[in-house]
């Protein structure tokens, strides 16, 4: 058996797989995928099984902080890929072994050409929808992919001004070098690179309007092109040439930063050269949409003229605004539920809840498709949101509501009011997926009308606030604000879209939440703060009532739950806090403070490992994920002090 422990998004997930099919082959053993760093609330979904890859069996298990030692002592070798070179190191540590499990990650390519070509046949789409279809019923042999990877890039400081020069040079090195070049291109801030690219009768801005599964796709179609123009660090952008079928095909990027062969480097005098020649327009002229026949195909259950025209219009969004990418997108997704389609418009209308969390049509629509797809808690959740905004014009045969649990849900979300909900010190981002966890609670907190902040306090040291005076509260203030601005980034899975603000201290300086609070809430805001951890209790405001949220899952094992503080903190927890919200048994005296979970699962065993060998269709995403549908419904009923 040949374990892998997925992690990361498309393109890392991807890298993972090909070396455990790699070492699988070569052992003739069983490939099992441990889904585990997917489940449970995380920023990058889970994607393999919209591959056509074969159906392999797949693990995951409770406790996140290692793998359950019944079943890793079961294993000869553990092994870390990013200790390997090359392709003979990894081989030379698992030769003659029978139980392999892999982790980390790695830029290194470890398969042959024999197995790429073998890789290239099912690590392609499962279904091929209309607009990929349409895609590659135009594509032409002098095609490039240009692929501009940003949202989460600019955290990392990995773009900035320089790879906007960077894309215009390459895009007048391939004009100048190969004559009738059609340049498509690929982004996660399509809004950011039709502003800054321009309009130019070669360029197609393609942008599949589909949701999670649009990742995947979009990839596929890079990997058809015959050239591409790459982002440095994106193994997403990678995986487009070693997918794609050409092996002429010149292939740019702006710094060598894997083991795939034949990449052309321009380095920083070309990039000069070449950026000064770069020529477009920058008059964007919006495109006539025919609404009204749109919404009419739509009435008449016409839903696969309005699908076929919205996929084409995908292959080139150039002069189609962000407003009217909503709407489309809306329309696709209503089209697709008519279809039978449930599966697709979840997808489309996750994406969407992004921004159109205070539309009542979209609230309801999001509730219809959910329900189809068989998601019903989160179903009744949305329904509850779009009664908040105007019950009176809620369809007749979606008021009756059968059970008591599903009529004490639809009443709390329905009856709440407007808050701001700030999480504060929630660990970093790679601590045992709790820090996706407070995320799901949040961005669902927010698609039923609330603000979310999430304020990160590190003690860390040295940091980019070491050089700053101690004492110099507005300036470290300041910092932080133009640090958030650039970490505010939409997601087009649907991650992100709330305020994160994180604040490194030298461990010397003393910061409460009073000095930022001004910064972060409008006057009027009713603010709730939630916290899982006893720093953030004790660094809270006492303006505002605090919910102290144990992390119900043991999920972290690096911060304790409520039943692990020694009887003084908890005592101090208790003063602190106005709610408590756990699923634990706790002395009498919290009685009056505690809020169970509604509905919550019963606590499992540490080692208890789960094995399922179907296609997962959602297995991650701050959806679809009791423990955090449970945790947002516990939070709005501990609101109501």
């Amino acid at each position: 058996m040949v374990v892998v422990t997925l992690s990361g998004g498309a393109g890392n997930q991807l890298r993972l797989y090909a070396c455990a099919y790699t070492v699988a082959e070569y052992l003739n053993q069983p490939l099992v995928l441990d889904v585990c760093g997917h489940f449970g609330g995380v920023a990058r979904p889970y994607v393999l099984d919209l591959l056509a890859i074969p159906n392999h069996l797949k693990i995951y298990y409770v406790s996140l902080h290692d793998i359950p030692f019944e079943f890793r002592k079961e294993f000869e070798c553990i092994i870390n890929i990013e200790e390997f070179k090359n392709r003979s190191e990894l081989i030379q540590a698992v030769k003659g072994k029978k139980n392999v499990w892999i982790t980390g990650q790695s830029a290194v390519v470890f398969f042959l050409e024999v197995e790429r070509n073998i890789l290239r046949n099912f690590l392609q789409p499962e279904i091929k929808r209309s607009c990929l279809t349409f895609f590659i019923s135009k594509l032409e042999d002098r095609s490039v992919a240009v692929h501009v990877r940003r949202t989460d890039f600019l955290a990392l400081q990995w773009t900035n001004d320089e790879t906007l020069k960077y894309y215009k040079a390459a895009i007048t090195f391939l004009n100048q070098k190969i004559e009738g070049l059609k340049f498509y291109i690929f982004s996660d801030d399509m809004e950011w690179v039709k502003r800054n690219l321009g309009y130019n009768e070669n360029y197609y801005y393609v942008h599949f309007f589909g949701g999670m599964k649009t990742d995947i796709e979009e990839l596929y179609c890079m990997s058809l092109c015959k050239h591409h123009i790459l982002t440095k660090y994106s193994s997403f952008g990678e995986w487009s040439i070693l997918l794609s079928p050409y092996e002429d095909g010149i292939n740019i990027t702006n710094e060598e930063t894997s083991d795939i062969p034949g990449l052309f480097v321009m380095n920083e005098q070309m990039i000069e050269n070449y950026c000064d020649s770069y020529k477009a327009d920058y008059k964007m002229e919006i495109k006539e949409i025919p609404w009204n026949i749109l919404e009419q195909r739509l009435e008449a259950n016409d839903n696969n003229t309005v699908i076929n025209y919205i996929a084409k219009l995908s292959c080139d969004t150039y002069g189609i605004s962000a407003k009217m990418q909503k709407r489309l997108m809306e329309l696709y997704g209503i089209a697709h539920a008519q279809n039978g389609d449930a599966n697709t418009a979840v997808s489309v209308f996750d994406c969407l809840q992004q921004t159109e969390r205070d539309s009542y049509d979209f609230s309801f629509n999001y509730s219809i498709v959910l329900e189809k797809e068989g998601h019903h808690l989160e179903s009744l959740i949305y329904m509850g949101n779009a009664w908040r905004m105007n019950k009176n014009i809620v369809p007749g045969q979606f008021l009756p509501i059968r059970g008591i649990l599903e009529q004490d849900i639809l009443k709390l979300v329905s009856r709440q009011k407007h808050r701001h909900y700030i999480f504060l010190d929630p660990p970093n981002l790679y601590a045992n997926n709790i820090h996706g966890y407070y995320e799901s609670i949040g961005i669902m907190l927010r698609n039923v009308g609330n603000t979310v902040t999430i304020l990160e306090i590190v003690d860390d040291s040295p940091t980019f606030l070491s050089e700053l005076n101690k004492d110099e509260k507005s300036v470290i203030v300041k910092t932080m604000q133009s640090f958030v601005k650039g970490l505010d980034r939409v997601y087009d899975f649907g991650v992100n879209r709330y305020t994160f603000c994180e604040l490194k201290t030298s461990g010397m300086s003393v910061f409460t939440i009073d000095d930022f609070l001004p910064y972060i809430i409008h006057e009027k805001d009713n603010v709730v703060f939630i916290t899982h951890s006893i720093e953030g209790a004790r660094t809270s405001s006492n303006r505002y009532p605090l919910i102290f949220f144990d992390t119900i899952s043991g999920w972290d094992n690096e911060r304790p739950g409520l039943n692990d503080y020694n009887y003084e903190e908890c005592q101090e927890i208790f003063q602190c806090s106005n709610k408590i919200i756990t699923k634990r048994n706790l002395p009498t005296e919290w009685n009056s403070k505690i809020v169970k979970p509604f509905n919550c699962m019963q606590e499992t065993s540490s080692n208890e490992i789960y094995l399922i060998k179907e296609k997962i269709k959602e297995l991650c995403h701050y959806m679809r994920n009791d423990e955090c549908l449970n945790g947002m419904l516990s939070i709005l009923k501990a609101v109501t002090f």
